[in-house]
């Protein structure tokens, strides 16, 4: 009979182990955050980001799923960019950001360019053959789907945008992920965005719609002071879209908490807007190229807007990484929250 097998004692420290822990027991979180430990799959090849070399910080990503995977065209560096014109390429560093650009950019192609035109067409020909009816009611038909889906699209671009500020605002130089395609991925965590609009967005943009309300006369020099006017409440409309996100409090963004932290911001904030007022502008240009070929090569104009609604999502992208990039140095600072963001947490980022 062959007598007894050697174990190895690798083999009998491992046993070991697994009689000492009970099946389905969880390792003790990190101290300081009382979250409870997730376990998530191994990611192979990725660099160690400025977020994960501090125990708490990488239980806080990994309780929230703040980071997305690493498999994008370009490899995730360090520390965050000191150069904003580098957060161009920050949609590269992940598949799953360049996949929200392509989706959003598809669908927003076709519902705002592709079938509107279809209905100017179809309605064009029915006046045409002298039954306008018909074409009105062919047009409406095909304008309910639109109606319909395009507000889904928006609000998961919101909410994107919104985990692209808030992961990048606590740290991190990886591309969050994608929203859940579910209620949850489409409606929760737009309370942010309704108080931006509400105390932040409307009370930046009041002098200018005051002035266009009580405007009698349209002269050359009332469009300049238009411009002006929205160029003085543009800070007041950034500044308060970090607070709708980034504060403890959800209705932080009050006029005077707002003009405060402006004044604490100094001009180092106005470069920041210059630079976001730029890369709205270079998305906007695109458009207006875009439509300058519609009516003498329509079959161009129709791909160009595409690449349109590709760099308008490009950079929408851009300035909110490079409005939670400009955060994270100053959160001692500015002092809006003591741990972490309240809506960084209520996600699951």
């Amino acid at each position: 009979m062959p007598g007894p097998v050697a174990v190895p004692p690798s083999q009998t420290k491992n046993t070991q182990n697994l009689e000492a822990k009970p099946v389905g027991a969880r390792e003790p979180a990190a101290a300081g955050y009382q979250i409870e430990p997730v376990f998530a799959p191994a990611r192979l090849g990725r660099k160690r980001t400025a977020l994960s070399k501090n125990p708490g910080a990488t239980a806080k990503a990994g309780a929230t799923g703040a980071a997305s995977m690493a498999d994008g065209l370009l490899p995730v560096p360090e520390r965050g960019e000191t150069n904003w014109f580098a957060s161009f390429l920050y949609p590269l560093r992940s598949i799953e950001c360049l996949s929200v650009i392509a989706v959003v950019s598809v669908v927003c192609w076709v519902f705002v360019i592709l079938v509107p035109e279809y209905c100017l067409a179809v309605m064009g020909d029915a006046d045409s053959m002298g039954a306008p009816t018909i074409g009105k009611f062919i047009a409406l038909i095909s304008i309910l789907p639109v109606a319909f889906l395009l507000p889904f699209c928006l609000f998961y671009w919101l909410q994107y945008l919104g985990r692209v500020m808030v992961a990048s605002a606590m740290g991190d130089t990886t591309p969050p992920r994608t929203p859940d395609r579910n209620f949850d991925g489409f409606f929760n965590g737009l309370s942010p965005w309704l108080v931006w609009l509400s105390l932040g967005a409307s009370v930046g943009l009041l002098p200018v719609l005051i002035y266009r309300a009580f405007q009698t006369t349209e002269g050359s020099w009332s469009g300049a002071l238009s411009l002006l006017l929205f160029l003085l409440g543009f800070p007041y409309i950034l500044m308060a879209l970090l607070m709708s996100f980034l504060h403890d409090h959800a209705l932080a963004a009050k006029p005077f908490n707002v003009i405060g932290a402006l004044f604490r911001s100094g001009s180092s904030f106005l470069l920041l807007c210059a630079f976001a007022l730029g890369a709205v502008g270079l998305g906007q240009a695109t458009f207006e190229l875009a439509l300058l070929l519609r009516p003498g090569h329509f079959w161009i104009y129709l791909p160009a807007c595409l690449v349109s609604w590709i760099a308008v999502t490009w950079c929408s992208i851009v300035v909110m990484r490079v409005l939670g990039n400009y955060y994270y140095p100053r959160r001692e600072m500015l002092g809006w929250h003591h741990e972490r963001p309240r809506w960084g947490v209520a996600w699951k980022l």
